[in-house]
């Protein structure tokens, strides 16, 4: 812990890297925690964001990412992790809002349109859901997640390629 104290932003930046690549999730969100103490850093915002979305502790994702997105509003990764943990949360509104922002800025983020099938299908609106995953399976035909989705919406509406 005395180490952690007196690290560099960078050497903190790093151990958290390390901790989350081996699946220490909670050493990384502590180290990540001590270098935001001392320091505002809108990236160790995103990584504490991106690791609660790992544990899947959504709503604390969500809390992180949006207070990166403070200081940094069009930073695309951390829009794409808040849409997961909408997504995830069943938050279909705020989730298609976040994948309509992400969207303006890479029109050809396939998961974006992977997520909104993924909204519009837990709102039931299985047509505007399957119009989303065929989007996605335009721009990454090998895209598995989206695939896997299409297939359950087809049989469930009857309809088929």
């Amino acid at each position: 812990n005395k180490l952690m104290n007196n690290s560099s932003p960078v050497a903190l930046k790093y151990l958290g890297g390390l901790y989350d690549k081996i699946g220490q999730f909670d050493d990384a969100l502590n180290t990540y925690k001590t270098l935001i103490a001392v320091n505002t850093d809108p990236e160790a915002l995103y990584f504490i964001g991106l690791l609660y979305n790992k544990k899947q502790e959504y709503a604390q994702a969500i809390l992180y990412l949006d207070s990166c997105l403070q200081y940094t509003p069009d930073y695309l990764p951390a829009l794409k992790h808040k849409a997961i943990a909408h997504v995830n949360l069943k938050q279909n509104e705020e989730a298609i809002a976040t994948c309509e922002r992400i969207l303006k800025l890479d029109p050809n983020y396939v998961k974006a349109y992977t997520y909104l099938g993924f909204a519009y299908s837990n709102m039931l609106n299985y047509p505007k859901a399957i119009e989303y995953l065929e989007k996605a399976l335009s721009l990454a035909p090998g895209d598995a997640e989206s695939q896997n989705m299409l297939n359950v919406l087809y049989g469930i509406t009857g309809k088929s390629k």
